[in-house]
């Protein structure tokens, strides 16, 4: 991302489905956010970044099984500019 300073990217976070939808949303926005740091202090700017999380509100998978949760606890980055072709503006 670093040559390509017009390149947005966007930090989704999600959880799996244990803990109450209060404390998995809490967990999934540190961690977007957890994640934004680091690559802010990787020399992303911050401003190309935006960070949410989801909580358990967007699973992949079943949460009754441990694999199933493990696929769902999970970072996912959105990269997108005119650079490539797509553009996607912000709110």
């Amino acid at each position: 991302m670093l040559p390509y300073r017009s390149l947005k990217l966007a930090i989704e976070c999600n959880t799996e489905s244990v803990d109450t939808e209060a404390v998995e949303q809490e967990i999934s926005e540190k961690r977007a956010e957890a994640v934004r740091n680091y690559l802010t202090q990787q020399g992303v700017p911050e401003s190309s970044t935006t960070a949410t999380g989801f909580g358990k509100t967007r699973p992949i998978a079943s949460n009754d099984t441990p694999e199933g949760r493990q696929q769902n606890r999970r970072v996912e980055l959105i990269v997108s500019g005119e650079v490539i072709g797509t553009k996607i503006v912000s709110p």
